[in-house]
């Protein structure tokens, strides 16, 4: 995994609540989560995307039982509870009738209701009432191509893009909480070139507070 770019390059972020990644040296980089931004985790399929947010979510709502709500855009919520179970027996060493019992009372959402439509609107929609009704304090979607606009037509890709980007950037505004989405970065990234920060392309990169890509070593 690499931190390719911290937009604001401020790791103290006075003011702002910061909440531990769950891995140490993903802290030391860029400080841990922070309240109303939005944060970016791009890599091409089989990379780990994926298993790294599950990881996450695992630190987030069951260790430190912090609300939290999952878009699964391309697994549905039966996928993803597995994947969690599997994450808390394999990477924490707990059995299956424990990690039943700490999921039971974890406070994740875990939405897949988006699947058909997997609209912008709709994720900001349901986010909203989680917040009003569950106080929710992270939001994470997998993944950000497979969003679009309701009733919006656009000239180009990388204007959809640009427009999705800037909602999500919104919503951690106004919601005041931290959106962790997944992208898939372009092809060339399986040339034998370690993902960069060109590799992220329509993204507008100033509505992004940090963009973090993830990479096996063994692939490059």
């Amino acid at each position: 995994m690499t931190i390719v770019n911290d937009i604001k390059q401020d790791t103290a972020k006075t003011g702002h609540e910061v909440i531990s990644t769950g891995f140490s040296h993903l802290d030391a980089l860029i400080g841990g989560w922070h309240k109303g931004e939005l944060v970016l985790i791009g890599g091409r399929p089989a990379m780990g995307k994926t298993t790294f947010i599950t990881s996450s979510l695992i630190n987030l709502s069951i260790v430190n039982n912090i609300p939290t709500a999952m878009f699964s855009l391309e697994m549905n919520s039966q996928q993803v509870t597995e994947r969690i179970r599997r994450g808390l027996c394999d990477g924490m060493g707990e059995s299956v009738c424990e990690a039943e019992v700490m999921l039971s009372l974890s406070p994740i959402i875990l939405n897949d209701e988006c699947s058909d439509s997997n609209s912008i609107e709709r994720v900001r929609r349901l986010s909203r009432s989680f917040k009003e009704t569950y106080g929710i304090r992270f939001v994470y979607i997998d993944y950000l191509q497979l969003l679009h606009s309701e009733g919006r037509g656009f000239v180009s890709q990388e204007k959809e893009v640009g427009y999705i980007v800037n909602e999500l950037r919104a919503m951690a505004t106004e919601l005041d909480i931290t959106v962790i989405c997944c992208y898939q970065t372009k092809r060339s990234t399986e040339e034998g070139v370690c993902p960069n920060i060109e590799h992220f392309r329509y993204i507008p990169l100033a509505r992004v507070d940090t963009v973090i890509a993830i990479h096996r070593p063994e692939y490059y």
